[in-house]
């Protein structure tokens, strides 16, 4: 072979070696032009599956925990004045706002992008007391598996504690019915809602229609936080209502604002987090009167008629 032959061969065998090593890299980093966001969206999948996985493993944990208090709460409550098992009936209903997400799917190119929106809603949530055994039942429309099953129970055994009532010959059903599927991290904030409802069927008393609540009830009857606060204060205000309770501990509102940059072709997000007062916020934003609530005997002297 001829010397120039030689080093031609040479000068082609580094290049594709060189060459061989920046496709290597760029796949070990994900910079392979096309592909970096379909990484990037696989790993963010993953990230929120699993996410997903670890939040129904803990709230599966807390539904059969709660289910099994509430029942040794019931068989071992003997009361000798206040309300009677048999004589526990009645019916009372009130709307309630909760969030629901949509996802939409945009194409760019070979890329794929996933955005999530939230828009506010309200549900009919409906309770009978009627005879029965002393279970806690929940209907939804449409089906939304057992997203609202844990606040029933915590609404049923608050409520049976504040008015006296021996529910343990009483069938407690809740209906609710929503425009659209609410996610499972929503579903318990109708919890002190729910207890109200229950409240007033167990008294026959009448609730407040043009008001409303979000927050959740703990066994001690305290009103836990929420979210989707902007969301849920619009659905009511659009609704017609006039009062949105609120918990004491959603007094300052955080939001963030995501500004979108582009880097060849990639869509980047910085969250700027921000906070403000949020009865302030909401009043001016919607015109619905907020006020603030602790425990659930803050809600009925608000809410009873």
């Amino acid at each position: 072979m001829k010397p120039y032959h030689q080093t031609l061969l040479l000068i082609v065998s580094l290049a594709l070696n060189v060459v061989l090593a920046v496709v290597l890299g760029m796949v070990i980093t994900g910079n392979v032009p096309g592909t970096s966001g379909r990484l990037e969206d696989l790993r963010q999948k993953n990230a929120d599956l699993n996410g997903q996985l670890e939040g129904y493993n803990q709230t599966i944990g807390d539904y059969i925990r709660q289910i099994e208090f509430y029942r040794n709460q019931v068989n071992g409550s003997s009361r000798a004045s206040g309300y009677q098992g048999d004589g526990v009936f009645g019916t009372s209903g009130l709307q309630a706002p909760a969030v629901m997400s949509t996802v939409s799917y945009t194409r760019e190119g070979s890329l794929i992008f996933e955005r999530a929106t939230q828009n506010g809603i309200m549900m009919d949530v409906n309770v009978e007391i009627k005879p029965g055994a002393g279970r806690v039942l929940v209907e939804t429309r449409p089906l939304m598996g057992i997203v609202f099953q844990d606040a029933a129970n915590t609404a049923v055994l608050v409520a049976g504690n504040i008015t006296g009532a021996n529910l343990s010959s009483s069938d407690v059903i809740f209906s609710i019915h929503a425009p659209g599927a609410v996610p499972q991290i929503d579903g318990p904030s109708a919890g002190a809602l729910m207890t109200a409802v229950v409240t007033a069927a167990i008294e026959n008393r009448t609730l407040n229609q043009s008001a409303t609540l979000s927050g959740t009830i703990n066994p001690d009857g305290t009103i836990g936080t929420i979210g989707g606060i902007t969301d849920k204060a619009q659905a009511a205000k659009d609704s017609g209502k006039q009062l949105f309770l609120l918990p004491e501990g959603n007094q300052v509102l955080s939001f963030s604002t995501p500004p979108e940059k582009s880097f060849f072709g990639m869509a980047t997000n910085k969250q700027i987090t921000q906070t403000t007062d949020t009865q302030g916020f909401i009043e001016n934003q919607t015109g619905i009167k907020v006020i603030f609530v602790r425990n659930i005997s803050d809600v009925l002297d608000l809410l009873m008629n």
